[in-house]
């Protein structure tokens, strides 16, 4: 049995330890007990991250739930590591699909080839077009966008009209922000909508 001058000594001994190790640290750095299982961070490889918060000095396993099947899954800090300093991608981007629906993802992407570089092409010449007073060109692609079958050409077309803001263009976008709200579509169209009503108390 110890006594209580012993005691005292270890008690001590303990916090001198405890104080050297927070001397030892950097500022701003947490002083924690490490998993066995992480992975260090390189952080010289994270300095393209522009961000307040700090940087990670290692990686663990994340849990997440996979947002097309709902599936459990796990992002592995090995994976953390290769997403974040290989592929020099933002610190705050997270794992959202797991790999079966990745692939699929992929596949599909894959097999769309050239309709999704065209779409992409509409997008960029719409949005062009939303910059420069409008002629009668101009509006007839705007027009034809409307009812295009893809979602984010027709809720580009809504925005352009906004951004030329006349009188006829707001009405036609008004139309087509309130018919893709009607009919439920998973598309901004509701942002749309606030900006054609914002416009028009301006």
């Amino acid at each position: 049995m110890k006594s209580n001058k012993q005691r005292r000594q270890e008690i001590k001994a303990r916090r001198h330890q405890r104080a050297m190790a927070m001397n030892t640290a950097k500022p701003g750095q947490r002083t924690q007990a490490v998993s066995a299982d992480a992975v260090p961070a390189d952080p010289a490889k994270l300095t393209h991250n522009n961000t307040y918060g700090l940087l990670p000095r290692f990686y663990l396993d994340r849990p997440f739930v996979c947002r097309d099947c709902s599936a459990e899954a796990v992002w592995t800090g090995t994976q953390q590591k290769w997403w974040y300093e290989e592929l020099q991608k933002p610190i705050a981007s997270q794992a959202v699909r797991c790999l079966d629906c990745r692939r699929a993802r992929r596949q599909l992407v894959e097999a769309s080839g050239d309709a999704a570089l065209r779409l992409r092409c509409e997008v960029q010449a719409l949005r062009a077009l939303g910059d420069r007073e409008p002629t009668p060109n101009a509006r007839a692609s705007a027009e034809a966008a409307l009812h295009s079958k893809w979602d984010g050409l027709r809720v580009t077309a809504v925005k352009v009209l906004c951004r030329w803001s006349d009188v006829e263009s707001l009405r036609k976008a008004s139309e087509a922000a309130m018919r893709e709200c009607a009919e439920g579509r998973r598309t901004d169209a509701g942002h749309a909508m606030n900006k054609v009503l914002a416009m028009r108390r301006a």
